[in-house]
């Protein structure tokens, strides 16, 4: 993984970073990685959405407010 703005990937690309990143986590901590820190806090719909396939439960996002979804709890 390469800590890429998913944003401005397309979308196969947006997947297997999220994917890569999950597996590098999972290796390196011997433990499932189920929750995302989406790089620079940027992530739209089809982003979360990505991460849900990708296997996460719940992600962090930069935005204003909380919306009631756990794919993007602000940080």
């Amino acid at each position: 993984a390469t800590h890429a703005r998913l944003t401005w990937l397309g979308e196969g690309e947006a997947y297997r970073e999220l994917e890569r990143s999950r597996l590098a986590l999972e290796a390196a901590l011997g433990e499932p990685s189920a929750v995302v820190s989406y790089p620079f806090g940027a992530a739209g719909a089809r982003a979360l959405a990505l991460a849900r396939e990708a296997g996460y439960d719940a992600g962090f996002i930069l935005p204003d407010r909380w919306t009631g979804d756990v794919m993007a709890i602000p940080r």
